[in-house]
């Protein structure tokens, strides 16, 4: 399944990672019921909870507006304990990025009106700014794992 989302993602289908099928499902939502870890992971880490830069509407949803009790309930219940961790792994990842866009923009991630982003490098403390911006207690080893992870996606959101 990795190969064909690659192909496809590469072809021309970038944008259809955040689309919504006639039910209002994701492609997120609908990896996560079927329990395919590696697709949901995939898909989190290329852009399927990320706003579209063009819209003005903010993104990053993780379930279905009208299906959100029933995706919850799912992943409590039905799916492993591995798809159910990989879907709260994906939203702490997207709160964390969507806090650390607003520190750098200045505004919500699809807000339309972003400004260019600072360039922090090199800045000293910049890492502890972060942190306190997010509002991350530094001593959790969790957070600081998340924080990794964010400062790995980071370049390709920029570079977008």
């Amino acid at each position: 399944h990795i190969k064909v989302c690659q192909f496809l993602f590469e072809n021309g289908a970038k944008h259809d990672v955040r689309r919504e099928n006639g039910q209002g499902w994701t492609p997120f939502a609908v990896a996560a019921v079927q329990k395919r870890d590696e697709v949901v992971r995939w898909l989190a880490l290329n852009g399927a909870l990320c706003a579209d830069d063009n819209s003005d509407v903010e993104g990053h949803r993780i379930y279905p507006k009208n299906k959100s009790s029933d995706m919850r309930y799912w992943s409590k219940n039905d799916a492993d304990k591995t798809c159910s961790r990989l879907v709260e792994w994906a939203t702490d990842v997207t709160r964390t990025l969507s806090s650390l866009v607003t520190f750098l923009h200045g505004t919500l991630p699809g807000n339309g009106r972003q400004c260019t982003p600072q360039c922090l490098s090199g800045h000293p403390g910049i890492r502890k700014h972060i942190v306190d911006c997010v509002g991350l207690e530094v001593t959790q080893k969790r957070h600081l794992h998340i924080l990794r992870q964010v400062k790995d996606v980071l370049p390709s959101f920029i570079n977008r």
